[in-house]
C-alpha cells in the first residue's frame, strides 16, 4: 500500500491532470485566454456542445454573435479550433459523435462540470469582466475620401 497518496482525488481528476471543475480556471498558469474566454461563453450562452470539423460552422457562428453583444474583438471566434483541440486534449468535453472514419464531429461538456463552471464562473464575476475587457472590439474609424488629381 502506498502512504501519503490520495487516490479518490486521482480519480476524480482528469487523466490530463486538469479538471476545470476543480481548477481556478482564471489561473493564467493553468488555461489560456482562449480557454478562459470559452468558458465564460459556455456559461454565458448555456452551450454546452461545440462542433468539429464542417460542424463547427454553427459554432463559429454562436460566439461570433456573442462577441458582438459583448463588444468582444473576433479573438475567440478565430481561435475555436486550437481552443477545442486543448479543451479535448485536456478531458474537458467528451466525445459525442464521431464521422464515417471515426474523427470527432461533436463535442459535449457533461453536466457535473458544466454546472461546476457555471459556480465558478457566476461567484467570480469581477474576474469575467477582467478577462473580456483585454478584449474590447475596436471601433471602426471610417477611411477619408481621398481627392485624387483624375
Amino acid at each position: 500500500m502506498l502512504e501519503g497518496v490520495d487516490f479518490d482525488e486521482d480519480i476524480s481528476r482528469n487523466l490530463a491532470g486538469t479538471n476545470s471543475s476543480k481548477t481556478n480556471i482564471f489561473d493564467e498558469l493553468e488555461f489560456d485566454k482562449d480557454e478562459q474566454l470559452i468558458f465564460i461563453f459556455v456559461v454565458e450562452e448555456e452551450n454546452q456542445t461545440f462542433g468539429a470539423r464542417w460542424m463547427s460552422d454553427d459554432t463559429i457562428s454562436t460566439i461570433q454573435k456573442w462577441e458582438e453583444k459583448n463588444k468582444l474583438e473576433n479573438y475567440l471566434s478565430e481561435r475555436y479550433s486550437s481552443v477545442l483541440t486543448k479543451m479535448a486534449q485536456r478531458k474537458i468535453i467528451d466525445v459525442e459523435e464521431v464521422t464515417d472514419y471515426g474523427n470527432a464531429r461533436l463535442y459535449s461538456m457533461n453536466l457535473t462540470e458544466y454546472r461546476s463552471l457555471k459556480k465558478h464562473i457566476y461567484d467570480n464575476q469581477q474576474e469575467v469582466l477582467n478577462i473580456k475587457s483585454l478584449f474590447p472590439k475596436q471601433p471602426t474609424v471610417p477611411m477619408p475620401e481621398l481627392d485624387l488629381p483624375f
